[in-house]
């Protein structure tokens, strides 16, 4: 299981300007400022890291750390 600790990791690693401590997973990506391609790219690198994929609805639903983390969570490897 995918947790939230993994997540902030993978933040700080791809260098998207969010502190951890800034970091709430119930705010929407951008009230995090995240743009379209940081969230993009941070959703790309978590597939890579997990290999997982999600699919293109999955993906047009995800609003949230949180959101993201569930979707990664019911997601069978591939």
């Amino acid at each position: 299981m995918i947790d939230k600790d993994q997540i902030i990791k993978i933040i700080e690693d791809i260098d998207i300007d969010v502190k951890a401590d800034d970091i709430d997973f119930n705010k929407p990506l951008k009230e995090l400022g995240l743009d379209s391609l940081d969230a993009f790219n941070l959703i790309s690198e978590v597939e890579t890291i997990f290999d997982k994929k999600i699919s293109d609805d999955t993906f047009e639903k995800i609003v949230s750390l949180n959101d993201l983390l569930k979707s990664l969570n019911n997601i069978e490897s591939v």
